[in-house]
This record gives C-alpha cells, structure tokens and sequence, in this order.
C-alpha cells in the first residue's frame, strides 16, 4: 500500500467511532452475534494491522464496536481486553485521541501485564507511548454509582468487562462493557456498553428486567478461560529506558564520526591520514555495537516478565 501504518489506517474513515456513547444497549441488535464471531473478528483484526489491509480493518473494527453488546454468550476477560485494544489502536490511527486513550485505559485496566508483541507493533512506533501513557490513569479507583446493591434477579449475575461485580462501581473516563449473565445457561439476558460508571437504571433501585436480551444457549463456552495475573517485573521499564537511551547514544557516536571523517579528507600527512581514518571506523563500529546492544536491552526489556501469562482458545 506504500503508506506507514499510521498513515495507512488513519485513512479508515471511521468517523462513527470518534466517541463511545455514555450508555449503548442491545436493543438494536439485529443480527447474531456469536461469542465465536467476536473472537474471529478480533484475530482478523489483529492479522490486518500486521499487514496493513485498510478495507478488513475497516468492515471489521466497525463490526466489533457495534456487536460488542450483541453476543449471546459471555466472554472472557482476556477476549474483552484484546477488543479494547484493538479499538484503542483503531481511534489513535484514525486521528481520535482521546477516545483511543479511553479505550486502552480500560484495556490495561482489566489486563495490566499485557505488552504488545514486536510483530504487531514495531519497536519505537508512536502507539506504545500513548499505550504505556495510560497505565498509571488506568488503575485508578472505582466510583460507585449507587450505594444500594445492584438488582439482579436470583440465578444471574453482574459482570463489567467480563468479571462479576456485586457493587455498581467503575472507574471513571472510560468505557466498560455490563452484562446481565445467566449462569445456568450460560446466556447474556442484558448487555450495556457505559461510560464510567453510568449503569443503567433498571439495575438500580428494582428488580432488572430479565428479559432486556432473550438469552440463548450456545456451544461458545469453550472461551471460558482463567486469567493468571502476573507482577510486572521491576526490572522491565528501566531496562526499556536504558535500551533507548543506549540507541540514543550510537546515534550520537556515529554522529560524531562525520566530524573525523571530514579531518580525514582534509588531511595533508600521512600520519594525519591514518589517524582520522583509525579514529572514524572505530566511531562507526562503536555506535553500530552500542545501537545493538540498546535494541538488545530493549527487547529484553520488552519481553521480561514473571509469569505464565494466560490460555485461551485463541491466541492473545
């Protein structure tokens, strides 16, 4: 396509996606949507920002935003969290900061140990510092929206972002997504996409109404998985500062070569001769070694960590 990906995506046009609305139902699902549908599209997803098809990205990003409180079975932390950070990915790219910033605070939010892979965004790219910007904002606390326990109806339960909650609380400037599940069936009966802790009215202060969303079970269940959370390492973010600082200075080691290179053809002795051109190959080795070592430290930086991470049926 000949574009960077910056470029490339934000040329998308999704001009609906500039703001999550403060409270989205599933009133106007008109079509199914699987659990199964949700995390094929988020894999496609993932394979058009590697290479960079405008038009997938497009048709899907706006499919999943639209059916994220449309599918019949309930999905797992991790599935909400990858779809959040795709989301992000697709606002920032599309020139919408703010609501890319809102979309990955709640990804880290529920997932905080996610780091992105080199190979779906490279090293240095602009996107990691508006990701990593959000991770001290997002693990801000929950503000209750009632003090009053929510309404669920006996053998269902409240989950935002996929965890169950006994308390209407949330954290603020973000979305979240709220399900009513329930858990005999294993089927969504009310689905909301919020802003902050703006939970509908129907699960406060009454019984919520157990049919918001005829509930239908499905064989998606196999998503189900158990997040193991893991400590980010202390070591991990000085060795990514040191990594880039390192690449800072072999750019300016090998910045430095010019000056020699331009003593060497204007020299007039021979011993002068020798002397710049010893001093400007080892100024261009040195910076090439200290670049590669910073690159080094980086990766490493990038790829500590001190867990197993988590399972799925897909790759996250």
């Amino acid at each position: 396509m000949g574009r960077s990906p910056a470029h490339a995506l934000s040329l998308l046009g999704l001009s609906a996606l500039l703001a999550f609305p403060s409270t989205a139902t599933a009133d106007n699902c008109s079509t199914p949507y699987s659990a199964r549908n949700l995390v094929s599209d988020l894999t496609a997803m993932s394979s058009a920002l590697r290479s960079l098809d405008e038009a997938a990205f497009k048709t899907t990003g706006a499919r999943v935003e639209t059916n994220l409180v449309c599918i019949d079975t309930p999905v797992t932390v991790a599935v909400y969290a990858k779809a959040y950070r795709l989301l992000g990915v697709t606002h920032f790219l599309a020139g919408e900061q703010e609501s890319a910033q809102a979309w990955f605070r709640t990804a880290l939010e529920v997932q905080p140990a996610f780091e992105w892979d080199i190979n779906e965004l490279p090293l240095g790219h602009p996107l990691r510092a508006v990701y990593e910007g959000q991770r001290e904002p997002a693990a801000s606390e929950k503000v209750a929206r009632s003090s009053a326990p929510p309404a669920v109806p006996d053998g269902q339960e409240l989950r935002v972002d996929g965890r169950r909650v006994t308390e209407l609380r949330a954290t603020l400037d973000r979305p979240h997504v709220v399900t009513l599940v329930n858990v005999a069936e294993n089927s969504l009966r009310g689905a909301w996409l919020i802003e902050g802790n703006a939970f509908p009215d129907s699960l406060i202060g009454g019984v919520a109404d157990a049919d918001d969303r005829r509930g239908r079970r499905g064989d998606d269940s196999g998503y189900q998985a158990e997040s193991i959370e893991r400590v980010r390492p202390p070591l991990k973010t000085p060795l990514i500062v040191l990594g880039g600082a390192l690449i800072a200075g072999g750019a300016g080691v090998y910045g430095a070569s010019f000056a020699t290179a331009q003593k060497f053809e204007s020299a007039t002795t021979t011993e002068d001769l020798e002397h710049y051109r010893g001093v400007t190959n080892g100024l261009v080795v040195a910076s090439a070694l200290t670049a590669a070592l910073g690159l080094g430290v980086e990766y490493f930086g990038i790829t500590l960590s001190q867990g197993p991470g988590f399972t799925v049926g897909a790759r996250f």
